[in-house]
C-alpha cells in the first residue's frame, strides 16, 4: 500500500469515528432492569406463590426487588378459617374423629350441638367436642360449672356444661324452692339429709339434672316421701333417688333395706 492509500484510509476513519460520536452513547452492555419478566433472575415470577391461597389469583403477590431477591410474595387470601364453623382450618369430621383440636373460650365459639370443654371451671380456653348422646345412667353426681348437680358427666356434657367437680353440689350449690326456680331441664331436689327429719321448716333446695328415664338407673337407695305440711303419713310409695329428686317435694332417706314406712 502506497503512502497516500494509507493516508486516505486513516483521513476516512477519523470521519466515521467523528459521525459515531456525536450520534449518541452507543450502549454496548445494559442491566436488564429489576424485576422485568423474562430476565435471568427469580423476579420474573408473576403471580407468585399466595399465601395460604388456593389458587394463584387467591392472594394479590407483589414482586419487590427482583433480580435475585425473588420478590417478597405477600397478599392474604384464600386460607381456610373457620371452615364449617370451626377456627384454624379444621373441619367438622376432622374434629369429631380427633383429628385436630379446636380451641374454644365459650360454647359460642364451637358448632352447634357441641360443647367447649375445660379440664376446670377456671381454665379460660378448652377444646371443641361433639355433645355426647347418654346411654349409662350409672349414678355418679358431678357439680357443673353452673353449680348444678348432673346426674353423671355425660349429661354434664350433653347440656353443654364447660367442666365439673366429682360429687354431687355442696356450699353454692344453685338454690332453689320448686322446679321452675331451675334452669331448664333441672328439677328442685330436696332431698333431707340423714339426721333430718320430715316436718321442719321449709329449706331450699338445690337443682339437679337426672336422667329422663329414672327406670334404668340402678340406683340402690331408696326415698320416702315426705307428708304434706299440716298431714300425718307418707304421701305415696318409697322411689328412687332419680325420681325422689324430679318430683321436687321433700324425701326423706331409708336404711339399706329398711320397709317404706
Amino acid at each position: 500500500m502506497t503512502h497516500r492509500a494509507a493516508w486516505a484510509r486513516f483521513i476516512l476513519f477519523g470521519a466515521w469515528l467523528f459521525v459515531a460520536c456525536n450520534a449518541g452513547d452507543i450502549a454496548v452492555f445494559s442491566d436488564a432492569p429489576a424485576g422485568a419478566a423474562g430476565s435471568s433472575g427469580n423476579a420474573g415470577v408473576s403471580g407468585g406463590l399466595p399465601s395460604g391461597g388456593s389458587s394463584p389469583e387467591a392472594g394479590a403477590s407483589s414482586i419487590a426487588g427482583g433480580g435475585d431477591t425473588a420478590g417478597a410474595v405477600s397478599g392474604a387470601g384464600g386460607s381456610l378459617a373457620g371452615g364449617e364453623g370451626l377456627a384454624g382450618g379444621c373441619l367438622a369430621q376432622d374434629a369429631a374423629a380427633g383429628a385436630c383440636d379446636v380451641v374454644c373460650h365459650v360454647k359460642e365459639d364451637c358448632p352447634m350441638n357441641w360443647l367447649c370443654n375445660k379440664q376446670s371451671c377456671q381454665d379460660m380456653m378448652g377444646v371443641c367436642e361433639p355433645r355426647p348422646v347418654c346411654f349409662d345412667n350409672t349414678p355418679a353426681p358431678v357439680c357443673g360449672c353452673n353449680h348444678v348437680t348432673y346426674w353423671n358427666d355425660c349429661l354434664r356434657q350433653q347440656a353443654g356444661i364447660p367442666a365439673s367437680t366429682v360429687g354431687e353440689c355442696g356450699a353454692g350449690a344453685h338454690p332453689c324452692y320448686m322446679n321452675g326456680d331451675c334452669p331448664p331441664g333441672a328439677s328442685c331436689s330436696h332431698l333431707l339429709p340423714p339426721v333430718t327429719a320430715c316436718g321442719g321448716p321449709p329449706t331450699p333446695g338445690a337443682c339437679w339434672v337426672t336422667p329422663a328415664d329414672c327406670s334404668a338407673t340402678g340406683d340402690p337407695r331408696s326415698w320416702a316421701p315426705c307428708a304434706p305440711s299440716g298431714s300425718s303419713g307418707g304421701s305415696g310409695p318409697c322411689v328412687s333417688t332419680c325420681n325422689a329428686v324430679q318430683s321436687g317435694h321433700p324425701h326423706m332417706p331409708l336404711d339399706p333395706g329398711a320397709a317404706c314406712p
